[in-house]
């Protein structure tokens, strides 16, 4: 699942995993996504940070972690901003890694198969997750 308000980002992340294999369901901002993930239990969500409406997207990382329903899932946070405030707020939350907007392809499908095959690890860097490739 993609939580993101970018038209043109979502066009993007859409072409980008639908050509890796993987089914893409899209909320629009962090309340959205909250729910959305409840209702259908995506096995990893990429989540902005900053979103339109009310929720931001660490807020919604908070709720989505609060609820035994999505405690689970793994969030990568996929971001504009990389001031590192919002990444170590993003990280406390529950993400578990925090990506740059312009980060290429390869290293985001590298970064998604390792969290689905791995959901549960600890929060890395996305250098360290790289490193493993």
């Amino acid at each position: 699942m993609c939580v993101e308000d970018s038209f043109e980002m979502q066009q993007m992340l859409n072409f980008i995993l639908s050509r890796a294999g993987f089914q893409i369901i899209v909320a629009y901002n962090g309340d959205e996504g909250v729910v959305s993930a409840k209702v259908s239990q995506p096995d990893l969500i990429l989540m902005d940070i900053m979103l339109a409406g009310n929720t931001t997207g660490i807020e919604a990382i908070t709720r989505i972690k609060a609820d035994p329903a999505t405690e689970h899932m793994p969030i990568v946070v996929l971001s504009a901003y990389t001031d590192q405030a919002l990444v170590n707020n993003a990280l406390s939350a529950g993400a578990l890694t925090y990506l740059e907007k312009n980060i290429l392809p390869e290293k985001l499908i590298k970064t998604i198969n390792y969290y689905l095959n791995f959901p549960q690890s600890s929060p890395q860097p996305i250098d360290e997750i790289n490193q493993e490739f």
